[in-house]
């Protein structure tokens, strides 16, 4: 008679979420995971609104009533040097945070600084900036941020064909079509050229400038 051995297996263990994998991490860096840090990190877990550290305080105050701003942004500060939530910074607007850590970029409106994620191909990212700033900078595909107006301010602004107000002309923050493209390359963001509405300025190393046409 033969007999046969029947092991019964254990179930499998349910996958982690991406908060829980959060947490595991920064236990790993030996890091410790306060109330507050715990906090933001649910606040700030799967909000695509990209809130700014005073949104997320007014948020942390409502779980911690004694919270203080300032503890609030150090602990921003430290999930940001532990590599669990990013920092995106932009013109508009005070610094947003998220935790998307998947490759993409943002488009802010002009209008009401609404900003939203979005995902350019690798040859739209190409084609923004020159061969020739390609071949001595690498490019950052997470640091490309495009301004133009959502649809609420187009309609409040007469925007709908692309064209500028004429204060944003007399500002010099006319964007050609309601958009254009920032690049940041080696951790230094361009700025306009003063007096031109045509030309975009990129800091480039050891604190040189180029000049690039739009």
């Amino acid at each position: 008679m033969e007999f046969r051995s029947h092991l019964l297996e254990s179930p499998r263990p349910a996958p982690m979420t991406r908060l829980e994998r959060r947490i595991q991490k920064l236990r790993e860096n030996r890091l410790r995971l306060t109330p507050q840090r715990l906090s933001i990190l649910k606040i700030l877990e799967g909000d695509t609104s990209h809130p700014t550290s005073e949104d997320i305080y007014r948020r942390a105050k409502k779980i911690h009533p004694s919270i203080s701003r300032s503890t609030v942004y150090r602990t921003l500060e430290t999930l940001v040097r532990a590599g669990e939530i990013t920092e995106i910074r932009n013109r508009r607007t005070s610094a947003r945070f998220e935790t998307n850590d998947r490759p993409h970029q943002h488009i802010v409106c002009e209008g009401c600084g609404r900003m939203e994620d979005i995902e350019l191909s690798p040859s739209w990212i190409e084609a923004c900036v020159p061969a020739e700033v390609r071949q001595r900078y690498e490019i950052s595909p997470t640091g490309l941020v495009v301004y133009g107006f959502c649809g609420a301010c187009r309609g409040e602004t007469g925007e709908r064909d692309g064209s500028v107000r004429s204060e944003d002309v007399a500002s010099g923050r006319s964007r050609r079509g309601s958009a254009w493209e920032r690049v940041s390359l080696a951790g230094k963001e361009p700025q306009e050229e003063p007096g031109s509405d045509d030309r975009v300025r990129f800091g480039g190393a050891n604190g040189s400038e180029i000049v690039e046409d739009t």
